[in-house]
């Protein structure tokens, strides 16, 4: 969790308020801007989540989550989105759909993966619900690092476990840049680039990578004796 990763997905000047401006748009709306500050969504919404009574943490958890599904459903073919109204009225911008449910989506993922995807604009929000304050905890912390450096600082500490990495190419909530990154400086690390993939581990192509890759670490496992799998698995 790095700087760059979270002003791309919360600063109003990331990739992905620039590929869904009218997303960013409602999302930001519920905060305080300051255009000179790239944290202030951010910061913003931890105010809510942390200090917030029940429907401020309500209204921010709906948001927060509407705002990552809306991103992380741009990896795949929808239905068109009609903009229509005043631009300064969001209230006249109707997003419709078509009645004809086919898409030009050649990965056809899954019915799981459509409804992961769209369940949080159906469903009332969960008060307590912990994922949209956990992941703006660790945002506005920086992951906790004393330094950013310390990421790949201290890879040796894990570098000698055998590793599969499975990355959506076409994530637009964590791009590819950091697992490649990796990648470029663990020769060990086999990594798995799933092109048109986005983040959610319910996207068909990500869940065959997953199950495979869980299938190769049990196959390696089982042709190492107890003595070869501790070396494996123990710090040096």
């Amino acid at each position: 969790m790095r700087t760059k990763e979270i002003h791309w997905l919360f600063s109003p000047m990331g990739g992905a308020a620039t590929l869904a401006p009218h997303a960013w748009r409602d999302f930001a709306s519920l905060v305080k801007q300051d255009e000179n500050n790239e944290d202030a969504v951010l910061d913003g919404y931890y105010q809510m989540l942390a200090n917030g009574d029940d429907d401020t943490r309500a209204r921010a958890v709906r948001s927060w989550m509407t705002w990552e599904s809306q991103v992380s459903a741009l990896a795949i073919r929808r239905p068109a989105i009609l903009l229509t109204g005043p631009i300064d009225n969001k209230n006249q911008i109707n997003l419709s759909r078509t009645s004809n449910k086919k898409t030009a989506n050649p990965l056809n993922p899954s019915a799981a993966y459509l409804t992961e995807l769209e369940a949080t604009n159906q469903r009332p929000p969960y008060k307590g619900s912990p994922q949209p304050l956990l992941t703006c905890h660790y945002s506005v912390h920086r992951g906790f690092f004393d330094q950013e450096s310390d990421l790949f600082a201290n890879l040796h500490r894990i570098q000698h476990i055998p590793t599969i990495a499975v990355q959506g190419g076409n994530d637009h909530i964590c791009p590819p840049t950091t697992a490649f990154e990796f990648y470029s400086i663990w020769p060990e690390l086999e990594l798995r680039l799933v092109p048109g993939a986005g983040h959610s581990q319910y996207d068909p192509d990500i869940m065959h990578e997953l199950v495979s890759s869980t299938d190769e670490i049990l196959t390696r496992l089982k042709k190492m004796d107890d003595d070869d799998i501790n070396k494996a698995t123990t710090k040096k």
